[in-house]
């Protein structure tokens, strides 16, 4: 969400022209550099305000509402002190954005890359689609909504990815399973049964190719070592070498299970 900033207290109350007011009062856009990012920095005047508020908005804009009584440059010395707060404000934004957005964005995440949807509702019986390049164009079924279209779009090609990628690092690892089963888990990327069933959750597909197949080898692991020991992180380590950092990188992406969820 939006996150809200230190205040700053003006001065003593002064009277404002209505003139002066009226030219004040106008937002002003400008262009903020942090670092090595350029923001877009926004300044709304707002008349009952006596105090700076600064906040990182969800699109990454930075915004300062802010009473009449402050000149453009008492605002930008106050953003530019606080540039450090911005800073842990976008960095926490950055790790807790959702994969995708539909709201606001056409794209949605593939293995490393980044999809554009292009989507036409009505006249189907069931769900069509084609991808070209980095371009996924869907044909949805009367009375489905985009979100459900793509539920079942990601299932599909998780099916595909999996027995494929499964297969593979079985043969790799040694090690037999006896069914693959793609879900829509709220707090799991995979699970193996006792039964030898490798459970993974559609999302798996919103992973790079290397973390995905950090969780196949993960869940693989299972069928030799039913428990997280020291025996079983040395196999993962064996066929994954940066499994430390890929398991920390997964780890913080938790979140994104609950995206799509409904």
């Amino acid at each position: 969400g939006n996150f809200c900033g230190s205040f700053c207290k003006a001065g003593p109350a002064v009277l404002i022209r209505k003139a002066e007011w009226e030219v004040k009062r106008r937002d002003r856009v400008l262009e903020l550099h942090i670092g090595k990012r350029r923001l877009e920095l926004r300044i709304v005047w707002k008349q009952r305000m006596r105090n700076l508020r600064l906040r990182v908005l969800e699109d990454g804009r930075i915004q300062v509402s802010a009473s009449p009584l402050f000149s453009q440059r008492q605002i930008l010395d106050f953003v530019h002190r606080h540039r450090r707060w911005i800073e842990r404000r976008l960095e926490l934004q950055k790790r807790n954005r959702p994969p995708l957005d539909l709201k606001h964005s056409k794209k949605i995440p593939f293995l490393g890359r980044q999809l554009q949807v292009s989507a036409v509702n009505g006249g189907e019986k069931k769900l069509r689609w084609h991808l070209s390049g980095d371009r996924l164009f869907l044909w949805i079924p009367d009375g489905d909504r985009l979100e459900g279209a793509l539920k079942e779009w990601y299932r599909q090609q998780a099916r595909e990815f999996l027995e494929r990628r499964v297969a593979y690092w079985a043969g790799k690892m040694g090690l037999s399973y006896r069914a693959i089963r793609v879900k829509n888990q709220r707090s799991r990327w995979g699970s193996c049964s006792d039964r030898g069933i490798l459970n993974f959750n559609f999302r798996i597909l919103w992973l790079p190719p290397d973390e995905a197949d950090w969780v196949i080898v993960h869940e693989l692991a299972h069928r030799r070592y039913p428990n997280h020991s020291r025996e079983f992180w040395q196999l993962v380590q064996e066929y994954c070498p940066n499994s430390d950092g890929l398991r920390k990188s997964i780890r913080q992406k938790g979140h994104w299970l609950l995206c799509l969820q409904k």
